[in-house]
């Protein structure tokens, strides 16, 4: 591992978008509006399983391999929408085999993650630890982007993303 993310990463080529980001981080996204976008890049056929197999291992390793329990994983990512936790239970252990079903759980991860890294409790003196993880966590919304279009348009809907 380096400071530029897993091999896995580093060999496919992703690059995290800068302008993007915050785009699709934006403060309206939700559970329901990440579900459209992901609904509406899958029946455009943009989904691609190869593009986004990397990060379901990623994201399996970091939080099953390592002994925790789910109730230990959605209380540390503070995820408590109990619909968001089946698809990312389901996702993360193997249940769930749709293309859009995983990428709904990864970026449902990756919204917890940017909301607690901007909004939660963090012990800064940890960040720099973590940047192989920020780096996994900006390349899926990066892929993610590529397939969901959401960059687009100049000017997010500030009411959510709408496909139409």
């Amino acid at each position: 591992m380096s400071a530029h993310g897993p091999r896995w990463l580093r060999a496919s080529g992703a690059a995290p978008a800068q302008g993007c980001f915050l785009r699709a981080s934006h403060p309206r996204r939700n559970p329901s509006s990440i579900r459209r976008a992901v609904d509406h890049a899958d029946q455009s056929g943009r989904l691609s399983h190869p593009r986004y197999d990397g990060f379901l291992s990623y994201f399996r390793d970091r939080y099953l391999t390592s002994g925790q329990t789910f109730k230990t994983f959605f209380d540390a990512v503070l995820m408590s929408h109990p619909e968001s936790q089946t698809v990312v239970r389901r996702t993360l252990a193997g249940e769930a085999h749709d293309l859009n079903n995983i990428v709904y759980a990864l970026l449902l991860i990756a919204h917890r993650i940017r909301n607690n890294l901007f909004h939660g409790n963090k012990a800064v003196h940890t960040l720099p630890q973590q940047s192989e993880f920020f780096t996994v966590v900006n390349s899926l919304l990066t892929t993610s982007l590529e397939d969901i279009r959401i960059c687009e348009s100049a000017t997010p809907n500030p009411e959510g993303w709408n496909p139409s």
